[in-house]
Order: C-alpha cells, then sequence, then structure tokens
C-alpha cells in the first residue's frame, strides 16, 4: 500500500500519521513484525518523521491461509487495489471447510488473483450462508480488513411465506439451539439481534422485503422471519421445501462503505439472480421486478 504525504501531515511522526489514518495498533505492530514499514524506499521504525510529498510504503506478510485455486466462474462488481466485491451464486459456500475444500468463493477468489500474479489471501467482511446468494466485501490486505470490519452497510431482499407489515423491526436475542450444531433460535439468553424490513411486495400469499441489519447473527434474516410466522420461501432449515426455488429466498442486493484508503463513499448494487426472478414472475411480481433493475 503507497501513500503520499500531504501538506497537512508535514512533521509528524510516523506513529502518529498511522493514527491520523485509523490503522490500529495491531495493524502496526504486524508491519514492524511481520511485515515492512518504507519511507522513500528506506525501510524505517515508527518514531521516523515524515515530509510533505514522502512516500510511505506498506508492505503486509500475507499470514493468512489461503484457499486452493480453482478455475470457476467469478462475477466482479467492483474492484481496486484494497477491496473487490464478489456477487456470489446461490449454493456456493463462501468458505471452505473440514468436509469441503473446493467448489467455493474462496477457491474462486485465489484462482483469479493467482492469474493476475498478485495472490492475496481471501478476507471477506461479510459472509453469506451457502443458499443466500448476493454481494460480498472481500478486503485485499488486513488493514483494510479491519477497517473495513462491522462497517458494511449491506441491503437484501427476502421472499417469505404469508402477508407481513409495510415496515417494521425485530428485535429478539438469537443463539444456537441446544440440539444442533447449526440451527439457530429465539433465546432469552442469546445474542442481541435487531433486522429492520421493508415491504416492497404482497399478494397475500407472500410478501417481499427489502431488508437491512444492525448486528450480523447467523440466519439472523431467517431466524426473525421464521419467528414472526413468515419463513422465508425455499428454506428447508426454518420452514419447508419448495417446488418453484430449492434453497432459501435470500439475496444481498447492495452494499456500501467508506473506502478503507482513500475515505471516498462505496455503493455496488447487483441484480437479483434468476431462480428469484422466477418466483417473482410465477407469483405476478412484474411491476417490483421493473423497479430493482
Amino acid at each position: 500500500m503507497v501513500f503520499t504525504v500531504l501538506d497537512s501531515e508535514d512533521g509528524m511522526e510516523l506513529k502518529n500519521w498511522f493514527r491520523l489514518k485509523g490503522i490500529s495498533t495491531r495493524s502496526v505492530t504486524r508491519l514492524k513484525y511481520y511485515g515492512s514499514i518504507m519511507l522513500n524506499g528506506k525501510s524505517v521504525t515508527v518514531r521516523e518523521k515524515i515530509a510533505t510529498g514522502d512516500i510511505i510504503e506498506l508492505h503486509f506478510a500475507d499470514d493468512e491461509k489461503s484457499a486452493t485455486p480453482e478455475a470457476l466462474p467469478l462475477s466482479i462488481l467492483y474492484e481496486d487495489s484494497s477491496v473487490l466485491v464478489l456477487d456470489k451464486p446461490p449454493q456456493m459456500p463462501t468458505h471452505p471447510s473440514k468436509k469441503l475444500q473446493s467448489g467455493t468463493l474462496a477457491n474462486a477468489f485465489a484462482y483469479y488473483m493467482q492469474n493476475k500474479g498478485n495472490p492475496h489471501s481471501f478476507r471477506p467482511i461479510n459472509r453469506l450462508d451457502r443458499g443466500t446468494s448476493g454481494l460480498v466485501v472481500a478486503a485485499l490486505d488486513p488493514l483494510s480488513a479491519g477497517k473495513l470490519s462491522g462497517r458494511v452497510d449491506k441491503r437484501y431482499i427476502c421472499v417469505c411465506h404469508g402477508e407481513i407489515a409495510e415496515n417494521g423491526t425485530i428485535d429478539a436475542p438469537i443463539a444456537l439451539e441446544k440440539v444442533s450444531k447449526i440451527k439457530r433460535c429465539i433465546s432469552h439468553d442469546g445474542q442481541r439481534a435487531v433486522t429492520h424490513f421493508k415491504r416492497l411486495f404482497t399478494n397475500g400469499h407472500i410478501s417481499v422485503a427489502e431488508v437491512s441489519l444492525e448486528t450480523g447473527r447467523t440466519h439472523q434474516i431467517r431466524v426473525h422471519f421464521a419467528n414472526m410466522g413468515n419463513a422465508l420461501i425455499g428454506d428447508t432449515l426454518y420452514g419447508e421445501p419448495d417446488e418453484i426455488i430449492d434453497r432459501q429466498a435470500l439475496h444481498c442486493i447492495s452494499v456500501s462503505f467508506v473506502h478503507s484508503i482513500t475515505n471516498e463513499q462505496i455503493s455496488v448494487k447487483g441484480e437479483l439472480p434468476s431462480d428469484i426472478i422466477h418466483l417473482l414472475k410465477e407469483n405476478n411480481a412484474i411491476d417490483l421486478l421493473n423497479s430493482l433493475k
């Protein structure tokens, strides 16, 4: 990562410059012991003073475990030297697991970066369930990962059973079910979970909602809607199978965040996947589909 010292930063010690840029103490420590801090091409300590026009280079050691590169389709909606926004298809896991080491978004990412001659570890800021589709923000370095963590605004489109209110907030704690390693439930001793929703369409049998989250609990939207009596269509874990769609009808359609380096507001919007489009067409939600384009 390369920076040019501004007039307003002239005469600062690097340790104060790091603080000004919002670079955490942990990141600075990683640079000192596992990477390097370069000023005008020379290795320096954080006590070095900087001057207008100086070039600061931060070299991070990539100590994260990388997935095996695999030639898989990868849709990239935004890319720069610090962050990518990927569009994950349904039924693709975000990360490898002990039982599944291939076919994941991380494998596709590793292949893409390897072909660019610029391999990076996969650092997703938000993670989607295997059956959930949509946008995933991936940082390309530890600094960006730290600055973006918990600071990405995500908007989802979901399709649920029944008719829901025009808008609302669900504030109900979520915990892991005692008899399951996967399934979550509403529990007074769970972690606080807050979901906001706005109804976009209903025909009495189904409803379509735009959803935003204050918290990011596992299966949060799925658990909250099921608890209202409006399980997501196709969600076999919290509801029942559906003839039209073979997974939960949930898609992260947009993300926005303040860029970790430039401080620019970045907003990226994707499109609905074909299976959700088909589901909405079957329920005569053509006008809604047109409005979401």
